[in-house]
């Protein structure tokens, strides 16, 4: 984990490499993970949204933090249809 690393502290990710895992991890669990939504380009193609956090995440953002000793987002809500689930856990089922 980059930047800060305490609990409180502000997080920021060194590379896009940990951009790419906090995305996985909770972005892709949130209600907002489209940000403004799905749109089309000038030629017809469908382009997915993102949030737009992401657009900051190399110079600062208030939003991300440290919580429990690993990155955390203020603005995080949890997607019902798509909740995240505990990663120290092996799957019962395949």
């Amino acid at each position: 984990m980059s930047a800060a690393t305490k609990n409180g502290g502000p997080w920021q990710p060194a590379n896009e490499a940990e951009l790419d895992w906090f995305k996985k991890t909770l972005c892709a669990h949130c209600l907002d993970r489209n940000g403004e939504g799905d749109w089309e380009d000038e030629f017809g193609q469908d382009v997915p949204g993102e949030c737009v956090l992401h657009y900051y995440a190399f110079t600062s953002t208030h939003h991300w933090s440290v919580a429990d000793g690993k990155p955390d987002c203020s603005e995080f809500r949890e997607d019902p249809e798509n909740p995240a689930r505990c990663t120290e856990t092996m799957e019962m089922f395949e």
